[in-house]
């Protein structure tokens, strides 16, 4: 079992904490992007539910269930897809 001192630990915390800020900025800033005049909010926000539902679980299960911060990037990068998709489906269909 591996040692670790305690400032190395801080550390990675502190680390780990700057990591979770930024994705949180990318997921909000897309977020707000995405819901920027769409032409139906109510199919925007079926489309973007599963990323809304996404952060809840994440939040919700972080404490007792960490992931690593490769499976975090390629969760946001999935989420940012689901935006994307959200503003493509709303803005190209006109009634």
């Amino acid at each position: 079992m591996a040692r670790y001192s305690l400032p190395k630990l801080i550390g990675r915390c502190k680390q780990t904490i700057h990591e979770a800020l930024i994705w949180l900025a990318i997921y909000f800033v897309s977020l707000v992007w995405s819901a920027i005049a769409p032409l139906d909010y109510f199919t925007w926000f079926l489309e973007a539910a599963p990323a809304l539902i996404g952060l809840a679980i994440l939040a919700w299960t972080y404490q007792r269930f960490p992931l690593t911060p490769l499976t975090y990037t390629l969760i946001l990068i999935h989420c940012l897809i689901l935006f994307l998709g959200a503003t493509i489906a709303t803005r190209r269909s006109r009634p």
